[in-house]
């Protein structure tokens, strides 16, 4: 996962965030997924930090799956909340 975050400088606790993560199989399986190019997963949106050990993303993200003919591409609005201990 490749992730980057940009904190507004005028308003500290947001921050513009970004990532994109691949998931490649690296053998086939029998009865399951072939090699290759698996899924990705782009985000783009806001992070808050609300604490030094808790913060939550919101934003949208593009999720092109490769395990179905054709190729499938999900549009997703994600909430996700972190914790960090």
């Amino acid at each position: 996962m490749l992730r980057g975050d940009f904190p507004l400088p005028d308003v500290p606790e947001w921050a513009i965030v970004m990532y994109d993560e691949i998931f490649v199989n690296v053998n086939a399986v029998g009865n399951g997924p072939d090699s290759g190019f698996d899924q990705n997963r782009l985000f783009l949106g806001m992070n808050r930090q609300f604490t030094e050990h808790f913060n939550m993303d919101l934003g949208y993200q593009m999720q092109a799956l490769n395990n179905r003919q054709p190729a499938l591409i999900n549009h997703i609005i994600l909430l996700q909340f972190f914790i960090n201990l």
